[in-house]
Protein backbone atom coordinates (compact mmCIF):
# COMPACT_ATOMS: atom_id res chain seq x y z
CA UNK A 1 0.00 0.00 0.00
CA UNK A 2 1.21 3.53 -0.66
CA UNK A 3 2.78 5.38 2.20
CA UNK A 4 0.26 8.20 2.60
CA UNK A 5 1.22 9.17 6.15
CA UNK A 6 4.62 10.64 5.27
CA UNK A 7 5.20 14.14 6.63
CA UNK A 8 6.87 16.97 4.70
CA UNK A 9 10.61 17.00 5.25
CA UNK A 10 10.64 13.46 6.64
CA UNK A 11 11.68 10.54 4.46
CA UNK A 12 9.35 7.74 5.57
CA UNK A 13 10.14 4.33 4.14
CA UNK A 14 7.25 1.92 3.66
CA UNK A 15 7.12 -1.87 3.69
CA UNK A 16 9.57 -3.83 1.58
CA UNK A 17 8.07 -5.41 -1.52
CA UNK A 18 9.70 -7.96 -3.83
CA UNK A 19 11.58 -6.25 -6.65
CA UNK A 20 10.85 -8.83 -9.31
CA UNK A 21 8.39 -9.36 -12.13
CA UNK A 22 7.63 -12.43 -14.20
CA UNK A 23 10.63 -11.79 -16.46
CA UNK A 24 12.90 -9.34 -14.64
CA UNK A 25 14.50 -8.78 -11.26
CA UNK A 26 15.92 -5.54 -9.86
CA UNK A 27 19.30 -6.03 -8.18
CA UNK A 28 21.59 -3.60 -6.31
CA UNK A 29 24.33 -1.89 -8.33
CA UNK A 30 27.74 -3.32 -7.43
CA UNK A 31 31.23 -2.70 -8.76
CA UNK A 32 30.95 -5.92 -10.76
CA UNK A 33 28.41 -4.17 -12.99
CA UNK A 34 30.48 -1.05 -13.68
CA UNK A 35 32.21 -2.27 -16.84
CA UNK A 36 28.93 -3.39 -18.43
CA UNK A 37 27.15 -0.18 -17.43
CA UNK A 38 29.97 1.97 -18.80
CA UNK A 39 29.95 0.20 -22.15
CA UNK A 40 26.19 0.68 -22.39
CA UNK A 41 26.27 4.33 -21.31
CA UNK A 42 28.84 5.37 -23.94
CA UNK A 43 27.36 3.34 -26.79
CA UNK A 44 26.03 5.26 -29.80
CA UNK A 45 22.67 3.50 -29.61
CA UNK A 46 21.97 4.26 -25.96
CA UNK A 47 24.20 7.09 -24.73
CA UNK A 48 22.34 10.01 -26.32
CA UNK A 49 19.05 8.85 -24.78
CA UNK A 50 20.34 8.53 -21.24
CA UNK A 51 20.83 11.02 -18.42
CA UNK A 52 24.22 12.32 -19.64
CA UNK A 53 23.00 12.88 -23.22
CA UNK A 54 25.89 11.19 -25.00
CA UNK A 55 28.78 12.57 -22.91
CA UNK A 56 31.68 10.13 -22.53
CA UNK A 57 33.35 10.35 -19.11
CA UNK A 58 36.41 8.25 -18.34
CA UNK A 59 35.72 4.88 -16.69
CA UNK A 60 36.99 6.31 -13.39
CA UNK A 61 34.79 9.41 -13.64
CA UNK A 62 31.84 7.23 -14.65
CA UNK A 63 32.14 5.14 -11.49
CA UNK A 64 32.07 8.31 -9.36
CA UNK A 65 29.28 10.08 -11.26
CA UNK A 66 27.13 6.96 -11.24
CA UNK A 67 26.28 7.61 -7.58
CA UNK A 68 26.05 11.40 -7.61
CA UNK A 69 22.68 12.69 -6.37
CA UNK A 70 21.25 9.14 -6.36
CA UNK A 71 18.44 8.10 -4.02
CA UNK A 72 18.29 4.49 -5.20
CA UNK A 73 19.29 2.57 -8.34
CA UNK A 74 19.06 -0.98 -9.64
CA UNK A 75 20.45 -3.15 -12.41
CA UNK A 76 17.65 -4.90 -14.28
CA UNK A 77 18.39 -8.59 -14.83
CA UNK A 78 16.69 -10.98 -17.24
CA UNK A 79 15.42 -13.82 -15.03
CA UNK A 80 15.67 -16.32 -17.88
CA UNK A 81 19.33 -15.70 -18.70
CA UNK A 82 20.55 -13.98 -15.49
CA UNK A 83 22.13 -11.36 -17.76
CA UNK A 84 21.93 -7.60 -17.05
CA UNK A 85 19.70 -5.70 -19.47
CA UNK A 86 19.33 -2.22 -17.98
CA UNK A 87 19.71 0.38 -15.25
CA UNK A 88 17.02 2.24 -13.29
CA UNK A 89 17.91 5.36 -11.27
CA UNK A 90 16.04 7.71 -8.96
CA UNK A 91 17.91 10.96 -8.36
CA UNK A 92 17.38 14.61 -7.44
CA UNK A 93 15.29 13.64 -4.42
CA UNK A 94 13.57 16.44 -2.49
CA UNK A 95 12.49 15.00 0.89
CA UNK A 96 10.39 18.05 1.76
CA UNK A 97 8.34 18.07 -1.43
CA UNK A 98 8.60 14.26 -1.72
CA UNK A 99 9.53 14.07 -5.36
CA UNK A 100 12.43 12.75 -7.42
CA UNK A 101 13.53 12.24 -11.02
CA UNK A 102 13.95 8.92 -12.77
CA UNK A 103 16.11 7.84 -15.67
CA UNK A 104 16.60 4.46 -17.29
CA UNK A 105 18.78 2.84 -19.89
CA UNK A 106 18.43 -0.57 -21.49
CA UNK A 107 20.51 -2.76 -23.73
CA UNK A 108 19.39 -1.99 -27.32
CA UNK A 109 18.68 -5.68 -27.91
CA UNK A 110 15.68 -5.42 -25.57
CA UNK A 111 14.84 -1.75 -25.94
CA UNK A 112 11.95 -2.29 -28.33
CA UNK A 113 10.58 -5.66 -27.24
CA UNK A 114 8.29 -4.21 -24.57
CA UNK A 115 8.37 -6.77 -21.77
CA UNK A 116 11.35 -5.13 -20.05
CA UNK A 117 9.09 -2.16 -19.29
CA UNK A 118 7.44 -4.16 -16.56
CA UNK A 119 10.65 -3.45 -14.63
CA UNK A 120 10.15 0.29 -15.14
CA UNK A 121 6.57 0.10 -13.87
CA UNK A 122 7.77 -1.88 -10.85
CA UNK A 123 10.47 0.72 -10.15
CA UNK A 124 8.01 3.63 -10.29
CA UNK A 125 5.58 1.76 -8.04
CA UNK A 126 8.45 1.04 -5.65
CA UNK A 127 9.28 4.74 -5.39
CA UNK A 128 5.67 5.65 -4.66
CA UNK A 129 4.95 2.78 -2.27
CA UNK A 130 8.27 2.21 -0.53
CA UNK A 131 9.78 5.71 -0.54
CA UNK A 132 6.56 7.71 -0.12
CA UNK A 133 6.97 9.89 -3.21
CA UNK A 134 4.12 12.16 -4.20
CA UNK A 135 5.50 13.05 -7.64
CA UNK A 136 8.04 11.48 -9.99
CA UNK A 137 9.59 13.40 -12.88
CA UNK A 138 10.83 12.05 -16.19
CA UNK A 139 12.31 13.88 -19.17
CA UNK A 140 12.07 13.48 -22.94
CA UNK A 141 13.31 15.33 -26.00
CA UNK A 142 11.31 16.09 -29.13
CA UNK A 143 12.62 13.08 -31.04
CA UNK A 144 10.42 10.93 -28.78
CA UNK A 145 7.60 13.42 -28.50
CA UNK A 146 5.12 12.35 -31.17
CA UNK A 147 4.94 8.74 -30.08
CA UNK A 148 5.08 9.71 -26.43
CA UNK A 149 2.02 11.92 -26.67
CA UNK A 150 -0.11 9.03 -27.95
CA UNK A 151 -0.45 7.26 -24.64
CA UNK A 152 1.45 8.69 -21.68
CA UNK A 153 -1.30 11.07 -20.67
CA UNK A 154 -2.93 8.32 -18.63
CA UNK A 155 -0.02 8.22 -16.18
CA UNK A 156 2.28 11.21 -16.88
CA UNK A 157 1.44 14.85 -17.60
CA UNK A 158 3.65 17.47 -19.23
CA UNK A 159 4.77 20.11 -16.73
CA UNK A 160 7.38 22.10 -18.62
CA UNK A 161 9.12 22.58 -21.95
CA UNK A 162 12.39 24.13 -23.12
CA UNK A 163 12.28 24.96 -26.84
CA UNK A 164 15.39 24.05 -28.89
CA UNK A 165 17.19 23.04 -25.71
CA UNK A 166 19.00 19.81 -26.62
CA UNK A 167 21.46 19.29 -29.47
CA UNK A 168 21.24 16.04 -31.38
CA UNK A 169 23.11 15.31 -34.61
CA UNK A 170 23.50 18.97 -35.45
CA UNK A 171 19.95 20.09 -34.69
CA UNK A 172 18.37 21.68 -31.62
CA UNK A 173 15.25 19.94 -30.34
CA UNK A 174 12.75 20.65 -27.57
CA UNK A 175 13.22 19.19 -24.11
CA UNK A 176 10.13 18.43 -22.02
CA UNK A 177 9.54 17.49 -18.39
CA UNK A 178 6.74 15.11 -17.41
CA UNK A 179 5.44 14.05 -14.02
CA UNK A 180 3.45 11.19 -12.53
CA UNK A 181 1.47 11.80 -9.34
CA UNK A 182 1.02 9.15 -6.67
CA UNK A 183 -2.79 9.09 -6.63
CA UNK A 184 -3.00 9.00 -10.43
CA UNK A 185 -0.37 6.27 -10.66
CA UNK A 186 -2.14 4.04 -8.12
CA UNK A 187 -5.48 4.54 -9.86
CA UNK A 188 -4.11 3.77 -13.31
CA UNK A 189 -2.14 0.83 -11.97
CA UNK A 190 -5.35 -0.69 -10.62
CA UNK A 191 -7.32 0.04 -13.80
CA UNK A 192 -4.54 -0.76 -16.27
CA UNK A 193 -2.45 1.87 -18.05
CA UNK A 194 -3.65 3.25 -21.38
CA UNK A 195 -1.01 2.48 -23.98
CA UNK A 196 1.47 1.86 -21.19
CA UNK A 197 4.10 -0.14 -23.07
CA UNK A 198 4.25 2.21 -26.02
CA UNK A 199 4.24 5.37 -23.93
CA UNK A 200 6.76 4.23 -21.36
CA UNK A 201 9.05 3.07 -24.14
CA UNK A 202 8.95 6.46 -25.84
CA UNK A 203 9.45 8.46 -22.66
CA UNK A 204 12.25 6.41 -21.15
Amino acid sequence: MPNREARPGVLTVGPVMPLATARTVLTPVTTDAYAWLYKLAVSDEVGWRWRWRGHHPSPEAFAQRLWQDILVQYVVVDRRTSAPIGLLQAYGHDPGARHCHITVMFDPTVHRVGWHLEAVELFISHLFDRWGMQKIYAEAHALNEQQFASGMGSAFVEEGRYPEHVEYQGQLVDFAIFAAYADDWHRHREQGFTGRQQSLRDLL
